[in-house]
């Protein structure tokens, strides 16, 4: 059907499988990998997938993972860090545009776990972004949230300047409540 040969269809079952997506045996038929396996936060299949049925488990996700990244951030961040922050939250005030506003909310919440010194919490954080970038996008056209959105980050921006790990962590984990709050006004199922 696609004028292709028995070895790119064998490297290209290999290669689901090994991405969780199918299930590849010896002498059996492939079949579909229960959703359990798969990984979702592979860069191929959020090019061809919106994620919209992982984002409650994203959502759960961030709530155990950000609050203690904002608090590891508030112990460790270094001034070029928190001004490279504040930057980015100026250029996220003074934009109108969803899209770029959804660009520097995932570059601030970036910048917060680069200011770990933690590179396994950073690369972690890096994965589960593009799960919930099309969600990002979506939610910043909910009136009011972006101006909501920039609110918290100031609140955890202050809290890690006075190097307050507890603030840092509740004002996170409260602007993960705003975030759910937009995306339950969205129809995720319908997004591009």
């Amino acid at each position: 059907m696609y004028s292709v040969g028995r070895s790119v269809v064998r490297e290209a079952f290999q290669a689901l499988d090994a991405k969780g997506f199918v299930l590849v045996r010896q002498g059996a038929t492939t079949s579909v990998a229960p959703k359990r396996n798969w990984h979702v936060l592979d860069p191929d299949f959020l090019e061809v997938n919106t994620g919209a049925e992982f984002f409650e488990l994203l959502q759960e996700t961030r709530d155990h993972i950000e609050p203690q990244i904002a608090a590891l951030a508030a112990a460790r961040a270094t001034k070029e860090q928190i001004v490279a922050m504040e930057a980015i939250l100026e250029r996220q005030s003074a934009t109108s545009s969803p899209k770029e506003h959804a660009e520097l909310d995932i570059a601030f919440h970036e910048a917060i776990a680069r200011a770990t010194d933690n590179s396994v919490l950073a690369s972690m954080h890096d994965l589960i972004t593009g799960l919930g970038h099309r969600a990002r996008v979506a939610s910043t056209e909910v009136d009011g949230a972006m101006e909501r959105a920039e609110d918290w980050h100031r609140i955890v921006l202050e809290a890690i300047k006075k190097g307050d790990s507890e603030g840092a962590s509740a004002a996170m984990f409260l602007h993960l409540r705003q975030v759910r709050s937009e995306l339950a006004k969205v129809n995720l199922a319908n997004m591009p």
